[in-house]
């Protein structure tokens, strides 16, 4: 269909799993953990960004690093977070570009919406979840990279795969979040989006109901609204973008409403159920909201199960609790990254 200066539906097509990471899961595989060495001078928990810091930190020290990563080297900012985030808004942002020509050097602008090609380029400049060539890299500052899920079983020792890894001079924690799902009557019935499959997504749908209006699910509606989705952000507190200053919202509101999103504060989600091909959101004023898809954009917590039960401590919020000065945790375990909420 030919669309002036507007968005051509596509055909949506339904994921079968409540979990991102699942619906597009790494395209490399999970090796099997090897005969790991029982002694290292430092163990990291995590491959992320952090954990790249630290192998090329100690690279040429002497000291011999272990890195544990259970899903992609990297982590999440360049393959679900602000790498296709930003990828995805700049889609977006060409066809507002393309419009001004009607007002700056032309008398009319055509153009369809391709969102397979959208998808395409996210999904590139995410490396097509693929981090051989990061973990190739991190391999080269000397560091071992193990993959899978490791846990802290005292505070020298790491567990993998039934291996256990001794850490002679420091384990750093550098495993990162996830999205916190909020306990809401009917929400573990519906098909719910967290920003990794809304950051590199493979459908536009005709609506999107976002749950939070924090910058990530601000950042995502207007990505999906700038491509033709019709997006309701449903905020629970007074204001949306509750933890920056109230200028921020003040500022982005015009641009919001001149994208088509609807903004609804001050009003909780009460319940969620699935109804015809999309959900109905209810909230505590009694008011309904219907969407295609529910993306849940509440806010991140800390990967604690990996740590937690070595007794480190987590602060107020969740995250590892640490010296803000040192990052020390403990003696000889040191927070990086996310995971500490800094």
């Amino acid at each position: 269909m030919r669309v002036r200066g507007t968005s051509a539906r596509s055909r949506p097509h339904l994921c079968s799993k409540r979990c991102a990471w699942q619906v597009h899961p790494p395209t490399t595989p999970t090796m099997e953990v090897q005969k790991l060495p029982q002694e290292v001078d430092v163990v990291c928990l995590g491959g992320g960004v952090a954990g790249e810091a630290i192998a090329h930190g100690l690279e040429g020290s002497g000291l011999s690093l272990v890195v544990v990563e259970r899903e992609l080297v990297g982590g999440e900012c360049p393959y679900w977070g602000c790498v296709p985030s930003k990828t995805f808004l700049r889609s977006g942002e060409t066809l507002i570009e393309a419009l001004r020509a009607r007002t700056l050097a032309a008398s009319r602008v055509e153009w369809d919406v391709d969102f397979p090609k959208i998808s395409k380029r996210v999904f590139w400049m995410a490396r097509d979840l693929d981090d051989s060539r990061p973990a190739a890299a991190l391999q080269a500052t000397g560091a071992t990279l193990v993959r899978g899920e490791g846990k802290l079983v005292d505070l020298r020792t790491v567990e993998v795969g039934g291996e256990r890894i001794t850490a002679r001079k420091a384990v750093v924690i550098a495993n990162g979040g996830t999205a916190a799902i909020p306990t809401i009557p009917g929400l573990d019935t519906v098909e719910y989006w967290t920003n990794r499959h809304a950051a590199t997504p493979r459908e536009r749908p005709d609506s999107l109901a976002v749950l939070g209006g924090g910058a990530i699910g601000v950042e995502l509606g207007q990505a999906f609204a700038r491509v033709g989705t019709n997006v309701t952000v449903i905020e629970a507190g007074a204001r949306f973008l509750g933890l920056e200053e109230p200028e921020a919202g003040a500022a982005l509101q015009p641009h919001l409403e001149m994208d088509g999103i609807t903004v609804m504060v001050g009003d909780a989600c009460a319940g969620v159920e699935k109804t015809g091909n999309g959900v109905t959101v209810t909230l505590s004023s009694g008011a309904k909201v219907q969407a295609e898809r529910l993306l849940v954009a509440t806010g991140r917590r800390a990967n604690f199960e990996a740590w937690h039960g070595a007794g480190l401590t987590r602060t107020e919020r969740g995250w590892l609790k640490v010296d803000p000065d040192t990052l020390e945790a403990h003696v000889g375990v040191l927070g990086a990254g996310d995971v500490t909420g800094i």
